[in-house]
């Protein structure tokens, strides 16, 4: 859903956060979803790369890394569901790459 006051806004840089505790799946589904912003002409960056997680990682230290990054917005990316089948075919296959 599109808020109404932003209706019009069009987003060129993108910082993508993938909110995963296994950094190997954040880090191919944020450079996927990247991949797929720069291939249509925007520019992008992941999370990972902008907040490595060599530190504790919080909220605030996020948000910093966002607005250091220049993109003008975050993309987050959650399962729905965090246990079960679900999360492990997720977690065991690649990112998709199909729109829905």
């Amino acid at each position: 859903m599109v808020d109404p006051a932003h209706a019009d806004t069009r987003y060129d840089g993108f910082i993508v956060y993938a909110a995963f505790d296994d950094v190997g799946l954040r880090m191919r589904y944020e450079r996927a979803l990247c991949a797929r912003l720069i291939a249509a002409g925007h520019a992008c960056t992941t999370m990972i790369a902008a907040a490595p997680p060599t530190r504790e990682q919080d909220a605030a230290s996020r948000h910093a890394a966002s607005r250091n990054s220049g993109a003008q917005a975050t993309l987050l990316i959650e399962f729905a569901e965090v246990t079960g089948d679900a999360r492990r075919l997720l977690a065991g296959g690649a990112p998709a790459t199909r729109s829905v």
